[in-house]
Protein backbone atom coordinates (compact mmCIF):
# COMPACT_ATOMS: atom_id res chain seq x y z
CA UNK A 1 0.00 0.00 0.00
CA UNK A 2 1.32 3.34 -1.25
CA UNK A 3 1.59 5.78 1.34
CA UNK A 4 0.07 9.05 1.05
CA UNK A 5 2.42 12.62 0.69
CA UNK A 6 2.76 14.46 3.40
CA UNK A 7 4.78 15.31 6.54
CA UNK A 8 6.59 12.82 8.45
CA UNK A 9 9.57 12.09 10.67
CA UNK A 10 12.54 12.28 8.79
CA UNK A 11 14.57 8.91 8.10
CA UNK A 12 17.68 10.12 8.14
CA UNK A 13 17.25 11.24 12.00
CA UNK A 14 17.56 14.65 11.97
CA UNK A 15 15.28 15.59 14.66
CA UNK A 16 12.83 17.42 11.88
CA UNK A 17 10.05 16.42 9.68
CA UNK A 18 10.76 15.39 6.22
CA UNK A 19 8.24 16.20 3.23
CA UNK A 20 7.24 12.17 1.30
CA UNK A 21 5.43 12.96 -2.17
CA UNK A 22 4.02 9.52 -2.50
CA UNK A 23 6.58 8.12 -4.05
CA UNK A 24 9.88 9.52 -2.43
CA UNK A 25 11.56 11.77 -0.07
CA UNK A 26 11.77 15.02 -1.18
CA UNK A 27 15.01 17.65 0.12
CA UNK A 28 12.04 19.78 1.83
CA UNK A 29 12.61 19.79 5.97
CA UNK A 30 11.57 21.56 8.93
CA UNK A 31 11.55 21.39 12.70
CA UNK A 32 8.43 20.14 14.66
CA UNK A 33 7.06 23.09 16.16
CA UNK A 34 4.53 23.19 18.33
CA UNK A 35 0.28 24.19 17.66
CA UNK A 36 -0.38 27.17 18.83
CA UNK A 37 -2.32 27.45 21.95
CA UNK A 38 -5.54 29.65 22.89
CA UNK A 39 -4.55 30.47 25.49
CA UNK A 40 -1.26 29.82 28.33
CA UNK A 41 -2.15 26.38 30.18
CA UNK A 42 -3.22 26.93 33.74
CA UNK A 43 -0.99 25.01 36.50
CA UNK A 44 -3.42 24.28 39.70
CA UNK A 45 -2.21 24.63 42.88
CA UNK A 46 -2.16 22.03 45.57
CA UNK A 47 -1.42 18.43 46.10
CA UNK A 48 -2.48 17.20 42.67
CA UNK A 49 -0.03 19.19 40.92
CA UNK A 50 2.22 16.43 39.12
CA UNK A 51 -0.85 14.64 38.69
CA UNK A 52 -2.65 17.34 36.17
CA UNK A 53 0.61 18.65 34.19
CA UNK A 54 0.41 14.91 33.17
CA UNK A 55 -2.71 15.11 31.65
CA UNK A 56 -2.01 18.41 29.92
CA UNK A 57 1.12 17.34 28.54
CA UNK A 58 -0.63 14.40 27.05
CA UNK A 59 -3.17 15.82 25.86
CA UNK A 60 -1.14 18.53 23.92
CA UNK A 61 0.28 15.30 22.76
CA UNK A 62 -2.78 14.16 21.40
CA UNK A 63 -3.37 17.38 19.53
CA UNK A 64 -0.30 16.95 18.07
CA UNK A 65 -1.08 13.50 16.56
CA UNK A 66 -4.21 14.46 15.49
CA UNK A 67 -3.15 17.67 13.68
CA UNK A 68 -0.59 15.28 11.70
CA UNK A 69 -2.78 12.63 10.74
CA UNK A 70 -5.43 15.58 9.45
CA UNK A 71 -2.94 16.96 7.18
CA UNK A 72 -1.75 13.11 5.79
CA UNK A 73 -5.57 12.38 4.90
CA UNK A 74 -6.44 15.80 3.70
CA UNK A 75 -3.30 16.93 1.42
CA UNK A 76 -2.56 14.48 -1.81
CA UNK A 77 -0.33 16.42 -3.77
CA UNK A 78 0.00 15.95 -7.52
CA UNK A 79 3.98 13.90 -7.36
CA UNK A 80 4.49 15.21 -11.08
CA UNK A 81 3.79 18.73 -9.68
CA UNK A 82 6.70 19.06 -7.52
CA UNK A 83 8.96 17.19 -10.15
CA UNK A 84 12.12 18.69 -11.55
CA UNK A 85 11.98 19.85 -15.31
CA UNK A 86 13.39 20.93 -17.68
CA UNK A 87 11.48 23.86 -19.40
CA UNK A 88 11.37 25.47 -23.04
CA UNK A 89 12.50 29.54 -23.05
CA UNK A 90 9.37 29.90 -25.09
CA UNK A 91 7.42 29.25 -22.31
CA UNK A 92 6.01 30.95 -19.51
CA UNK A 93 5.63 27.89 -16.86
CA UNK A 94 6.93 29.11 -13.20
CA UNK A 95 10.42 27.13 -12.78
CA UNK A 96 10.03 24.47 -10.13
CA UNK A 97 12.51 24.39 -6.79
CA UNK A 98 15.00 21.81 -7.62
CA UNK A 99 14.30 19.05 -4.95
CA UNK A 100 17.90 17.45 -4.82
CA UNK A 101 19.56 20.67 -3.65
CA UNK A 102 21.68 20.73 -0.46
CA UNK A 103 22.45 24.76 0.03
CA UNK A 104 21.18 27.41 -0.69
CA UNK A 105 24.18 28.76 -3.28
CA UNK A 106 23.41 25.80 -5.12
CA UNK A 107 21.46 26.71 -8.78
CA UNK A 108 18.68 24.48 -10.45
CA UNK A 109 19.00 24.39 -14.08
CA UNK A 110 17.57 26.82 -16.47
CA UNK A 111 14.28 27.91 -17.01
CA UNK A 112 12.42 30.48 -18.84
CA UNK A 113 11.50 34.31 -17.85
CA UNK A 114 8.76 34.30 -15.40
CA UNK A 115 6.10 36.48 -15.83
CA UNK A 116 5.50 38.82 -13.35
CA UNK A 117 2.57 39.39 -11.16
CA UNK A 118 3.07 41.72 -8.89
CA UNK A 119 5.62 44.22 -7.03
CA UNK A 120 6.69 44.88 -3.32
CA UNK A 121 3.80 46.20 -1.24
CA UNK A 122 1.16 44.54 -3.43
CA UNK A 123 -0.73 41.81 -1.82
CA UNK A 124 -0.61 38.05 -3.49
CA UNK A 125 -1.94 34.96 -2.41
CA UNK A 126 -1.13 31.39 -3.27
CA UNK A 127 -2.93 28.61 -1.37
CA UNK A 128 -3.56 28.93 1.99
CA UNK A 129 -1.98 32.36 2.51
CA UNK A 130 -1.71 35.96 1.15
CA UNK A 131 1.90 37.51 0.47
CA UNK A 132 3.22 41.01 1.25
CA UNK A 133 6.85 41.57 0.28
CA UNK A 134 7.59 44.63 2.48
CA UNK A 135 11.71 45.06 1.16
CA UNK A 136 14.55 43.22 0.12
CA UNK A 137 18.77 43.61 1.48
CA UNK A 138 21.76 42.29 0.94
CA UNK A 139 24.15 41.42 3.06
CA UNK A 140 27.71 39.27 3.52
CA UNK A 141 27.73 38.46 7.20
CA UNK A 142 24.70 38.20 9.73
CA UNK A 143 24.72 37.98 13.36
CA UNK A 144 22.70 35.86 15.49
CA UNK A 145 20.01 37.57 17.57
CA UNK A 146 20.16 35.68 20.72
CA UNK A 147 24.04 35.75 20.54
CA UNK A 148 25.17 38.80 18.46
CA UNK A 149 28.87 37.80 18.63
CA UNK A 150 28.05 34.60 16.55
CA UNK A 151 28.03 35.21 12.73
CA UNK A 152 27.37 33.91 9.48
CA UNK A 153 29.03 34.79 6.65
CA UNK A 154 27.95 34.35 2.76
CA UNK A 155 29.43 32.36 -0.21
CA UNK A 156 28.06 34.91 -2.12
CA UNK A 157 26.44 37.56 -0.47
CA UNK A 158 22.90 37.01 1.35
CA UNK A 159 19.47 38.25 -0.58
CA UNK A 160 16.98 38.53 2.63
CA UNK A 161 12.99 38.93 1.84
CA UNK A 162 10.96 40.43 4.20
CA UNK A 163 7.47 39.43 3.95
CA UNK A 164 4.09 39.75 5.95
CA UNK A 165 1.84 36.56 5.68
CA UNK A 166 -1.65 36.15 6.29
CA UNK A 167 -3.18 33.24 6.84
CA UNK A 168 -6.66 33.63 4.83
CA UNK A 169 -8.19 29.97 5.20
CA UNK A 170 -10.51 28.78 8.05
CA UNK A 171 -7.74 26.46 10.23
CA UNK A 172 -4.61 26.88 11.79
CA UNK A 173 -1.41 26.88 9.11
CA UNK A 174 1.96 26.42 9.10
CA UNK A 175 4.32 28.76 7.00
CA UNK A 176 7.65 27.16 5.82
CA UNK A 177 9.94 29.28 3.89
CA UNK A 178 11.65 26.57 2.21
CA UNK A 179 8.68 26.28 -0.35
CA UNK A 180 9.92 30.05 -1.66
CA UNK A 181 12.48 30.43 -4.51
CA UNK A 182 14.53 33.31 -5.90
CA UNK A 183 15.09 33.81 -9.68
CA UNK A 184 17.15 35.98 -11.85
CA UNK A 185 15.17 34.88 -14.91
CA UNK A 186 17.34 31.95 -16.13
CA UNK A 187 18.32 30.33 -12.54
CA UNK A 188 16.33 29.53 -9.66
CA UNK A 189 17.78 29.61 -6.20
CA UNK A 190 16.42 27.58 -3.14
CA UNK A 191 16.29 29.22 0.31
CA UNK A 192 19.06 29.07 3.12
CA UNK A 193 16.91 27.66 5.39
CA UNK A 194 19.80 26.85 8.51
CA UNK A 195 20.62 30.95 8.43
CA UNK A 196 16.51 31.56 8.15
CA UNK A 197 16.61 29.53 11.73
CA UNK A 198 20.16 31.19 12.72
CA UNK A 199 18.38 34.73 12.61
CA UNK A 200 15.92 33.29 15.42
CA UNK A 201 12.86 32.20 13.11
CA UNK A 202 11.00 29.25 13.89
CA UNK A 203 7.79 27.44 12.03
CA UNK A 204 4.77 28.43 13.66
CA UNK A 205 1.38 27.39 13.47
CA UNK A 206 -0.65 30.83 12.30
CA UNK A 207 -3.95 31.20 13.06
CA UNK A 208 -6.91 32.14 11.04
CA UNK A 209 -7.10 35.44 10.12
CA UNK A 210 -3.73 36.12 11.78
CA UNK A 211 -0.41 37.50 10.42
CA UNK A 212 3.65 37.02 10.86
CA UNK A 213 5.98 38.89 9.92
CA UNK A 214 9.14 36.80 8.76
CA UNK A 215 12.15 36.86 6.01
CA UNK A 216 13.32 34.40 3.52
CA UNK A 217 17.27 33.78 3.08
CA UNK A 218 18.99 33.18 0.41
CA UNK A 219 22.64 32.74 -0.69
CA UNK A 220 23.40 33.60 -4.19
CA UNK A 221 26.56 34.70 -6.25
CA UNK A 222 27.90 38.18 -5.66
CA UNK A 223 26.41 40.41 -8.42
CA UNK A 224 23.06 38.26 -9.52
CA UNK A 225 20.65 40.41 -10.99
CA UNK A 226 17.42 39.34 -9.06
CA UNK A 227 14.23 39.34 -11.26
CA UNK A 228 11.72 37.62 -8.42
CA UNK A 229 10.89 35.73 -5.82
CA UNK A 230 8.21 32.82 -6.22
CA UNK A 231 6.09 32.80 -3.40
CA UNK A 232 4.24 29.29 -2.43
CA UNK A 233 2.09 28.17 0.45
CA UNK A 234 2.26 24.44 -0.21
CA UNK A 235 5.12 22.35 -2.08
CA UNK A 236 3.14 21.10 -5.09
CA UNK A 237 1.90 24.71 -6.45
CA UNK A 238 2.96 26.57 -9.03
CA UNK A 239 3.16 29.70 -7.00
CA UNK A 240 2.86 33.36 -7.38
CA UNK A 241 5.77 35.78 -9.06
CA UNK A 242 6.75 39.42 -7.07
CA UNK A 243 8.72 41.17 -8.76
CA UNK A 244 11.70 42.43 -6.95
Amino acid sequence: MTTPAGWFPDPEDSGGQRFWNGDEWTEHRAPIAPPVLDTPPVVPKGPDKRLLIGLAAAAVVVLVVGAVVAVVLTRKPDVDSVAVTRQSTQTSVPPTPVSSATSATEMAEEGPTEPQAAGAGQSVRDGDFAFVVDGVRTTDVVANTEFPEQNRTADGEYVIVALTVTNVSSDGQRFFPSFNTLSDGTTVFQPDDDTWQYLGHTVTEVAPGASIETEVVFDVPRGTDLESIWLRGDPSSDGVAVAL
